[in-house]
């Protein structure tokens, strides 16, 4: 693998600072702005390793009629459908050719709109709940699916070219993965796939990213920068299931 470097920053210019009732807000506002396109910028170069079609041995796509066993599924978004079914079949499936069960379900934000609305979902949860209204939380969703970690994607991306008219969509699209990924990495560890960081640079996070402030005189402003390394690589394409176009 190989860790390569991403950087961002955002310039605080003087006369923006003279001009401000807290000059030092400026600093923790340029931070939060680049520490989340970090994180977007991460989601997105995940996505296009792990979240997409003919990535792994496992993989059913949704129909709107007829489904055949194996192949492909009814979308979510059907009433009559069976996410918790498929889930588990899906599961069993990949037991049966990597040898572990997933225990991490990753869904795109609009799959999780449809789910928490799924009647078959909503019904399990009423017949168990004593008092208030049967809520499909993170955690409720994690237990029905038989997973330790239930994932949503609620990430955008604008796919435009600079300056042209925005094309905003979720980076997780209308897609599901199923996967394994063990208490503790190593080097004899299965798992799905591994995010390899590059956490040795003086002042990186876990997650390799760290943060600059440096002048920028000819700017007349201060420069405050976000970089990062990593590499997400494919471990093992048989211990993950991906539900292409799962809902319409």
């Amino acid at each position: 693998y190989s860790c390569d470097t991403f950087a961002f920053h955002k310039d605080v210019p003087d006369e923006l600072r003279d001009n401000s009732d807290e000059p030092l807000d400026l600093d923790e506002e340029a931070t939060e702005y680049l520490s989340l396109k970090f994180l977007i910028r991460k989601e997105a170069s995940w996505s296009s390793q792990f979240f997409g079609t003919g990535v792994w041995a496992n993989e059913d796509v949704g129909v709107d009629s007829s489904p055949v066993a194996g192949t492909s599924f009814l979308r979510w978004n059907d009433a009559s459908s069976t996410p918790i079914e498929d889930v588990r079949a899906a599961r069993t499936t990949t037991k049966l050719s990597g040898g572990f069960r997933p225990n991490v379900m990753t869904v795109g934000a609009q799959v999780h709109d449809v789910l928490v609305d799924h009647p078959d979902i909503i019904g399990r949860l009423d017949r168990g709940q004593t008092t208030g209204a049967a809520r499909a939380n993170m955690e409720a969703l994690a237990a029905l699916f038989g997973v330790d970690r239930y994932l949503v994607m609620d990430s955008i991306q604008n796919t435009a070219a600079e300056g042209g008219t925005e094309s905003n969509a979720f980076i997780g699209g209308k897609h599901a993965l199923l996967s394994y990924a063990p208490a503790r990495a190593g080097v004899m560890t299965p798992s799905a796939g591994y995010t390899f960081a590059w956490t040795g640079r003086f002042g990186a996070s876990a997650l390799s990213s760290r943060i600059k402030r440096f002048r920028m005189d000819a700017l007349e402003s201060d420069r405050v920068e976000i970089d990062g390394a990593w590499d997400h690589r494919m471990i093992s394409d048989d211990l993950g299931f991906f539900f292409l176009t799962a809902v319409a």
